[in-house]
């Protein structure tokens, strides 16, 4: 069969977050597998008006490029609240043009999102579901509790894809690191985490917490005035690239206290540079690690529990060392980015086919 023509539709892949970096990875493994793939970057960081104009911008290119090119399928990434209002908008131009639509659902409280709606919230979301011949989630508990709110759509799981040989193991920092890497806000338990710090330093006093993530971070760098804190907590802005590779490469344990999360990309970069995990049993989490096995959970701010894991861990080096062993192993298997490209051509196909 044939190979399809797609146009992706996600946040500029030189935004900061993790839709960004999905989209970018699968465009990236489709050029690979020799499939004509068109990109739309649906917003870019930066100033509110300069967003705003480049959204704007952005459906008049979306249009030009599906009538230009006329690809077979327009795969479309979203998220809730905002990033679903901007992405409905590409999904009704989709249906005016007549053209085949794949939604790609990545956060786990899109559920939330979809259960809360009201009127004429509900109408859209009833209406793009319908419409979409795909709709992709990140995890089999995702579309099963999609599958109660739409029980027509026809929903795939398609985990997150991870470079693997970009990623490296070790030798750890001579200090043991403890490694945080996301947003600096609430809901991803980085306070949480502070909170734990001095209990693990009088256990482990050499222990380090790097903190690697953007926005809020002068508010992040006030609570870390604390004097119990000082000397233990490195704050550094957003990293990317050699950068990223380093700090994971140095770290002794990633941590990950989320109150909510979809497919956490950063864990899936942790396994593949062979470190264990601590984090919270939310999202895909538990369809990625096992409890004790090649990680630990935690409940979402359990400060005291989420101390106790990491303590066992920086105490334990042979568990680290087994644990990591455990987790590159599983994303070579499973989450490369090739494995997951091709299970995405699977899914295309199928839609070809019309299965």
């Amino acid at each position: 069969m044939r190979k399809l023509s797609v146009l992706m539709v996600s946040p500029s892949l030189e935004s900061r977050g993790g839709i960004s970096a999905v989209a970018g990875r699968l465009t990236a493994q489709l050029h690979a597998l020799g499939w004509r793939v068109g990109f739309i970057g649906s917003r870019v960081d930066g100033p509110r008006w300069q967003s705003a104009l480049h959204t704007a911008f952005s459906y008049f290119r979306f249009v030009s490029s599906a009538l230009r090119r006329r690809p077979d399928l327009i795969h479309i990434h979203c998220s809730e609240n905002l990033s679903y209002y901007r992405k409905q908008t590409y999904v009704f131009l989709a249906m005016l043009m007549r053209r085949r639509v794949v939604l790609h659902v990545h956060p786990d409280r899109f559920v939330e999102f979809c259960a809360r709606a009201r009127f004429p919230l509900r109408l859209s979301l009833k209406r793009v579901f319908a419409y979409a011949e795909a709709v992709i989630v990140l995890s089999e508990t995702t579309r099963r509790r999609l599958l109660r709110l739409y029980p027509d759509a026809r929903i795939f799981v398609l985990p997150n894809p991870v470079q693997v040989p970009d990623f490296r193991c070790g030798p750890e920092a001579e200090a043991p690191e403890v490694l945080y890497m996301g947003w600096f806000i609430p809901e991803k338990g980085v306070y949480d985490l502070l909170e734990a710090v001095p209990g693990v330093v009088r256990e482990v006093p050499a222990a380090r917490f790097v903190f690697c993530g953007t926005y809020f971070i002068d508010r992040l760098r006030e609570a870390c005035a604390a004097p119990e804190l000082r000397g233990h907590v490195d704050i550094r802005g957003w990293v990317t690239g050699d950068e990223k590779i380093e700090a994971l490469s140095r770290a002794s344990l990633l941590v990950l206290p989320s109150y909510t999360e979809g497919f956490p990309n950063v864990v899936l970069e942790a396994m593949a540079s062979c470190l264990p995990v601590v984090t919270t049993p939310v999202g895909a989490n538990p369809e990625i690690l096992k409890d004790g096995i090649n990680g630990f959970f935690h409940p979402p701010g359990d400060t005291a529990a989420l101390q106790e894991k990491i303590i066992r861990l920086l105490k334990d080096s042979s568990l680290r060392r087994e644990m990591g062993r455990r987790n590159r192993a599983l994303v070579e298997e499973r989450f490369d980015a090739h494995v997951i490209g091709n299970e995405l051509t699977r899914i295309y196909t199928r839609l070809a086919a019309g299965e």
